[in-house]
């Protein structure tokens, strides 16, 4: 923000600097944490209920695929895509 001037002269009174100007108030209350709706708190949940499957299933999809074959860096990517 801020003033840009190209020319000319002015006089300026200023009220308030630092954290009492409106800028600094706005940005103040911007920063607060917001209350999650109940729509964000249920994708949030079913988020880290996924990504806790995803874990637990990599493992028997790498050892069910690893076993017939050597384990490489295959395996660990087609275990990460069934999961």
């Amino acid at each position: 923000m801020g003033t840009s001037v190209q020319s000319g002269t002015a006089t300026a009174v200023v009220v308030v600097t630092g954290v009492r100007t409106y800028l600094a108030q706005w940005r103040a209350v911007s920063r607060r944490k917001k209350r999650q709706r109940a729509l964000d708190q249920g994708l949030s949940r079913f988020t880290w209920l996924m990504i806790q499957l995803m874990a637990v299933m990599v493992a028997p999809g790498f050892l069910i695929n690893g076993l017939p074959s050597t384990i490489g860096k295959g395996t660990f990517f087609f275990a990460m895509a069934v999961a």
